[in-house]
């Protein structure tokens, strides 16, 4: 069962090997003209890299995929509150 858990926690996200100099920029709180200029992009390249990073990075947070790619049970987030008049 042990494993199962930790399985369950472990996510892997695969980027492109040309796309991590992409996402480490990122990291450091570059811009897309920054990333353009220090991998010698054209400005539309690197924005579409970044973006696509950033969807990749999102798409890797979802907590209903495992490592292994099982779906698990959606999130369950709470309604907000009523508002009282």
């Amino acid at each position: 069962m042990g494993s199962d858990l930790a399985a369950s926690a472990t996510k892997v996200i695969v980027l492109p090997v040309e796309d991590l100099p992409v996402m480490a920029l990122l990291a450091a709180g570059a811009d897309t003209s920054e990333i353009a200029r220090a991998l010698g992009l054209e400005a539309r390249e690197a924005g579409r890299r970044a973006s696509r990073v950033i969807g990749l990075l999102q798409a890797g947070s979802d907590s209903r995929t495992d490592a292994a790619g099982q779906m698990g049970p959606r999130p369950h987030r709470r309604a907000a509150p009523a508002e009282r008049s």
